[in-house]
């Protein structure tokens, strides 16, 4: 059985392996390391991404709109175009 130090020492570690790993993620160019900055990098970074990700949100949707519009307009053209067909042909 393990005990309670060595189970603190091990979780400890294992954190501490995870934020060198984070930081090392983030931008090679760092002057520090610490867990506070990185911290502060890694929630910059994630509130840069998610404002990008409501962004494309917003554009997608409006991409969306545009090509049912676009459909729209093409389907009326294909009609009136069979319609012109049909005259002609008559």
């Amino acid at each position: 059985m393990i005990h309670k130090a060595e189970r603190e020492k091990h979780k400890r570690d294992l954190l501490n392996d995870l934020f060198s790993e984070l930081g090392e993620m983030l931008e090679a160019d760092r002057q520090t390391n610490g867990k506070a900055c990185i911290l502060t990098d890694t929630t910059r970074i994630l509130r840069d991404l998610l404002s990008q990700l409501e962004s494309l949100r917003k554009e997608n949707s409006t991409l969306q709109n545009e090509s049912h519009y676009v459909t729209m307009e093409r389907n009326e053209l294909q009609d009136e175009n069979s319609v012109l067909r049909n005259e002609i042909l008559e």
